[in-house]
């Protein structure tokens, strides 16, 4: 019995990173690469800092968790403190890509004459 719960365990902890890994994805896509992309044809555009933030801080938490864990029930006070200063590292590593995919945002649209008064 207690070997089935392990496998459902590391089972767990591969889909939830792979959805945190997809969704980072999908963000990053959507919210950045789609947005260059209208920025090159000069459409209207509409984004949203948060996603642009977010994306890259998911994608590399999903990489965390399915690379570094060992699976089972994921809670931060069950952590010892070196898989927390590995997990709040790797929350700041995708935080940093997030502002500096925001930083090179900002500077494309600058490059191609939006106003960026408002950031």
């Amino acid at each position: 019995m207690e070997n089935s719960n392990h496998i459902i365990s590391i089972l767990k902890k591969y889909i939830g990173g792979l959805f945190l890994t997809f969704v980072g994805l999908a963000a990053i896509y959507y919210f950045i690469y789609s947005l260059i992309e209208e920025i090159k044809r000069g459409n209207s555009i509409d984004y949203s800092f948060k996603g642009i933030l977010i994306g890259p801080a998911l994608f590399v938490t999903g990489i965390y968790l399915l690379v570094f864990t060992n699976g089972g029930r994921f809670s931060i006070q069950n952590l010892s403190p070196n898989e927390k200063r590995n997990f709040y590292l790797a929350l700041g590593v995708g935080f940093s890509l997030g502002f500096l995919a925001l930083y090179w945002v900002n500077h494309t649209l600058e490059i191609y004459g939006y106003d960026t008064s408002n950031l």
